[in-house]
């Protein structure tokens, strides 16, 4: 059995209070009804700790949503949540604790942890994939490295070759320059 359907049989019975449970949406943390009271029909959210709020008010077909015109209904919808909310919360647990549900819940909690527990192994698996992924950008990375020092070696060992005479030419007059001075300084 639906929980709408579960608590509507136990709210028709407030009709011979005065109290016409039109429609009604039982959501965590809130609960959204409509409520007939004569030509008009209200409609109010009223969250667990039973604050609610106005959101319209229907008379003679005409929608209000003028906050001053909501607030003549405060009281009376006061009253209302006072009678209707502790039906709805304790069908609301009542319905909770049943067998089926108990097993609906047992149900769920198991799938939740078999997709949390295959989301854990994804997760685990996309995180490999990342260090691998890492892994292989250092690689080409130290690749591409090793291939610039490489080049830049081998530029300037041509370098080096082709500029080699000046380099021995350098050092052979460089060699003559020393030993004159040195002869130079000896002599004087």
């Amino acid at each position: 059995m639906e929980l709408k359907k579960f608590i509507s049989d136990e709210l028709l019975k407030l009709e011979s209070y005065g109290i016409k449970v039109v429609d009604f949406q039982v959501d965590s943390p809130s609960t959204r009804f409509v409520i007939a009271i004569e030509q008009s029909a209200v409609y109010f959210i009223v969250t667990d700790d039973d604050e609610f709020q106005i959101l319209s008010v229907v008379h003679n077909g005409k929608k209000y949503v003028d906050a001053d015109y909501l607030y003549q209904f405060n009281d009376f919808i006061t009253d209302v949540i006072a009678v209707v909310m502790p039906i709805v919360k304790g069908k609301k647990a009542e319905y909770m604790r049943r067998p089926d549900m108990i097993e609906y819940r047992e149900e769920q909690a198991k799938l939740t942890e078999e997709y949390l527990e295959k989301r854990s192994l994804e997760i685990q698996a996309r995180e490999q994939l990342l260090e691998f992924q890492i892994q292989a950008i250092e690689m080409e990375s130290q690749l591409l490295e090793d291939e610039k020092l490489k080049n830049d070696a081998q530029k300037m060992r041509k370098w080096s070759r082709e500029n080699s005479f000046l380099f021995k030419w350098f050092g052979i007059v460089g060699t003559v320059v020393l030993v004159i001075l040195l002869l130079y300084m000896l002599l004087v």
